[in-house]
């Protein structure tokens, strides 16, 4: 024999029973929730304390913010600089849009932080048989003789050998020609 779960009432706060087999169930009016109705809770989710676009969840006697990016807080009320963890390396400058981020580099370097140094020395800038040596935003290249020149570009022989200077007089050697000191 199942009795009636619902007599005497068990809901409170106007709540209506439903009698279940061996159970029973509360339809609470709104702001009751709880088995018998017995918790008031109004929704803190009205009107919506969410700020720049948060989604609000009630909870009882409370309630949750879900901000989107680049917002945090209770309330979604605090902004996040993108920038503000210094994201670009090398002297990179920070830019913020929104929750993103872009860094403009310095010269010789790139990628999404400016943490790439860009190779100068691909392709070989250096002629005639010139090894190149990358350095931060350029390159040194080591030339064969008789080569000289930013990349080995200019072809010198030296004219100071042997030397040409009479009478002990010393030779300097120069561009395409030769200087003697006597």
């Amino acid at each position: 024999v199942d009795l009636d779960d619902c007599s005497p009432n068990p809901c409170q706060n106007g709540g209506l029973c439903q009698d279940l087999v061996g159970d029973f169930v509360c339809h609470c009016l709104p702001s009751y929730q709880g088995k018998t109705c017995e918790i008031f809770d109004i929704d803190e989710c009205s009107p919506n304390p969410c700020q720049n676009g948060g989604v609000c969840q009630d909870l009882v006697a409370d309630f949750s913010c879900s901000c989107p990016a680049p917002y945090e807080g209770k309330m979604c009320e605090i902004y996040v600089d993108p920038c503000g963890s210094g994201p670009c390396q090398n002297g990179g400058v920070c830019s913020a849009s929104g929750a993103t981020f872009t860094c403009s580099c310095q010269p010789g370097w790139n990628g999404a932080t400016c943490g790439i140094n860009i190779d100068e020395c691909n392709p070989n800038p250096c002629q005639n048989g010139g090894v190149c040596q990358d350095l931060v935003a350029d390159f040194s290249c080591t030339c064969p003789d008789p080569y000289e020149g930013k990349m080995c570009e200019t072809y010198d022989l030296d004219e100071c050998s042997p030397n040409p200077c009479q009478n002990g007089g010393v030779c300097q050697d120069l561009v395409a020609d030769f200087s003697c000191s006597c």
